[in-house]
C-alpha cells in the first residue's frame, strides 16, 4: 500500500515537472517574440516559426494538464 502511493506521487511530480517544463518553454518563445518585434525585426520566417513552436507548446500543456 505503501509503496503504491509512493509510485504515485512521483508519478505526478514528473507530470508536474512536465508541465512546468513545457509551460517555460512555451514563456520563453513568448519573451522571445516579443524581443524580436522590440528591435523591429522584419524576418517574419522566424517570428511564424517561433509563434508555431510556441502555440505546439501551449497545446501541449494543456493535454498534460487533462491527463492530471
Amino acid at each position: 500500500m505503501v509503496m503504491s502511493v509512493m509510485l504515485d506521487e512521483k508519478d505526478h511530480i514528473k507530470q508536474l515537472d512536465d508541465i512546468q517544463e513545457t509551460i517555460g518553454l512555451w514563456h520563453d518563445h513568448d519573451v522571445t517574440i516579443d524581443r524580436l518585434r522590440d528591435f523591429d525585426n522584419d524576418d517574419v520566417d522566424i517570428i511564424n516559426s517561433l509563434t508555431q513552436k510556441r502555440d505546439k507548446f501551449y497545446e501541449e500543456s494543456l493535454l498534460l494538464l487533462e491527463k492530471l
